[in-house]
């Protein structure tokens, strides 16, 4: 038993490493790279993101490092009328369940942010008017206290349609995100994507 414990946890432990190669190939191909060590570190923090006591914290973690990001987040379950968002984030004290006032509906709902191309990574400011939502009532009240400007997003859609939303924040007084950190984002999708991590993860906390 402890032998086919063992061939099992190689065989992961092989498919990671096969797939640490394959995005870090495909990531190289944006002019910048992060090592092989990072790359299989935030692969491996992908996989191991279900099984953590705060899902995909370490993932979040090492986003919010490499992206130079004041905040990290992973929208897991959106807010409806009946019940909260739930949404796991780190913003540099290490990853948490967020419990603020964004998580409920009537702020939810407030947030232009959403319905994103699926599977793709972008800026706020590729998808809406910025000027006009940093006078508004929602950045106002909710974004600029938290010290948030610029937003790299994207909403992870699986096979079977389960999805969630990924959202890397910076301060005003930082650059908006460039190129390159999409394409790190981007690289690692196809990861995040699969069937076998967001749909086990939002089975348990539906």
């Amino acid at each position: 038993m402890a032998k086919k414990s063992e061939m099992k946890a190689e065989g992961r432990l092989d498919s990671e490493r096969v797939v640490s190669e394959a995005v870090s190939q495909d990531f190289s191909a944006s002019g910048r790279s992060l090592s092989f060590e990072q790359m299989s570190e935030l692969i491996g923090a992908i996989y191991q993101g279900p099984l953590e006591s705060v899902p995909w914290g370490g993932m979040l973690g090492l986003l919010r490092r490499h992206l130079r990001a004041n905040w990290a987040t992973l929208i897991l379950r959106r807010a409806s009328v009946e019940r909260p968002a739930l949404l796991i984030r780190d913003v540099g004290r290490g990853p948490e369940v967020d419990r603020s006032p964004y998580n409920h509906y009537e702020v939810f709902s407030m947030d232009p942010f959403v319905g994103l191309p699926p599977d793709r990574v972008v800026t706020i400011d590729e998808m809406i008017d910025t000027d006009k939502w940093m006078q508004g009532e929602f950045y106002k009240s909710f974004i600029q206290p938290i010290n948030i400007r610029f937003i790299l997003g994207a909403d992870i859609v699986a096979d079977d349609g389960a999805n969630c939303r990924l959202r890397i924040t910076r301060a005003p007084t930082e650059q908006n995100f460039s190129d390159w950190d999409k394409a790190l984002c981007q690289a690692l999708l196809p990861v995040m994507s699969e069937n076998s991590v967001v749909r086990r993860l939002l089975d348990d906390r539906s």
